[in-house]
């Protein structure tokens, strides 16, 4: 963690997926999907309960993050959780919990704004990675960075540095992924973004990192070349510059691009 001390002026936004909790309830909603009547109704639930985990574990993340800077005295770091207010008014209230530093991690607590404002159609089609792409669009971030267990998006042995949305999108359609999801929910499947996840990224107009977040010395090499170069900073990023800057981040993993 001491190794978070070389960032400054540096605010992150982190939104934690469900984990096993979610493959779990991916089998459930197998086993029940052809025994119900009414199918709209199992998926919303289905989509919410999802949600809800995330939420779990965004608290779990939390308390763990702010007992590490506690007990390691990073005094240039601050979190804050990032939840809706309780009047319903649909504005986005920032809990802090420390005072100001120069470091801000913002824990994302998804399930009262996502219930609220219900942006997303109710499908195992939509998970934490599509869910990412919509908070960074309602709060004008341009870059996301997914941490997965692959250092590349590979398809037949072929391994992507750069693909744009509207060529996952194609690979994807080719592979039935977006046809026959029931196939392709849970871990071991040959995507790891969910079926969504490209159509969103060109509406959004985004660009996405995505890493292997299992090797911590390469997430962090990631984001000195995205501070040094300006590309993630406290005023957000400018898409033409993180277009310019393709080639500085190949070595990290795959750059998915909106066009």
């Amino acid at each position: 963690m001491n190794k978070l001390k070389l960032f400054s002026n540096l605010d992150i936004y982190i939104l934690i997926g469900g984990g096993d909790k979610v493959q779990n309830l991916r089998l459930e909603y197998k086993q029940q999907k052809n025994c119900v009547e009414n199918l709209n109704q199992l998926e919303t639930y289905y989509h919410f309960r999802a949600i809800e985990f995330m939420t779990e574990n965004a608290k779990s993340f939390f308390s763990f993050l702010k007992q590490i800077i506690n007990n390691y005295n990073l005094n240039n770091l601050n979190i804050k959780i990032l939840n809706l207010y309780e009047n319903n008014s649909g504005n986005f209230n920032f809990n802090e919990n420390l005072n100001s530093k120069n470091i801000e991690f913002n824990i994302i607590y998804p399930l009262n704004i996502l219930e609220k404002l219900d942006p997303l159609p109710h499908s195992w089609a939509i998970t934490s990675d599509t869910i990412a792409l919509y908070f960074a669009h309602i709060l004008n971030i341009k870059l996301v960075v997914l941490l997965k267990d692959v250092n590349f998006l590979k398809i037949k042995n072929k391994k992507y540095k750069v693909i744009s949305s509207s060529k996952l999108y194609e690979i994807m359609q080719l592979k039935g992924y977006m046809d026959n999801l029931d196939e392709h929910l849970g871990k071991g499947t040959i995507f790891p973004v969910d079926p969504m996840f490209p159509i969103y990224l060109k509406k959004y107009n985004l660009f996405s990192i995505l890493t292997n977040g299992k090797k911590t010395n390469q997430v962090i090499n990631l984001f000195k070349v995205l501070m040094n170069k300006n590309l993630i900073n406290n005023n957000k990023s400018n898409l033409e510059h993180l277009k310019n800057s393709i080639n500085l981040l190949k070595k990290y993993g795959t750059t998915l691009t909106p066009d």
